[in-house]
């Protein structure tokens, strides 16, 4: 009888080491992988002088973090009172610091 409980003892303890060995990413691992930024609309965007540019916008995920589009920093310099080609950044860091490569959508201001 004593084996027995032992040999119980003895498997319920290695089934508590495995699991508690499996994590999705041990804590001294550090997080390197940058955030993704994905574009949404049309790139090269077209609009017409005096006419208000509404920017689709961009969406942005992370390997851990998961989604972190309420993180990105849109830089936006189009004045459509002016034609030309103007440039719209999108730039987010994920928890860890970790910079997504910076996306750009042309926006061209053209007379209609």
């Amino acid at each position: 009888m004593k084996t027995k409980i032992l040999f119980f003892v003895i498997i319920i303890l290695a089934s508590v080491v495995f699991v508690s060995s499996c994590k999705k990413k041990d804590k001294d691992e550090k997080d390197i992988t940058a955030p993704v930024i994905t574009i949404k609309g049309d790139n090269p965007y077209t609009v017409g002088t005096g006419t208000a540019y509404l920017d689709p916008g961009a969406t942005a995920t992370d390997d851990i973090d998961g989604d972190i589009t309420s993180n990105i920093v849109v830089t936006n310099n189009v004045n459509t009172a002016d034609t030309g080609f103007y440039q719209v950044k999108y730039n987010v860091l994920d928890k860890a610091g970790n910079a997504a490569t910076e996306v750009v959508r042309i926006v061209n201001v053209i007379i209609f």
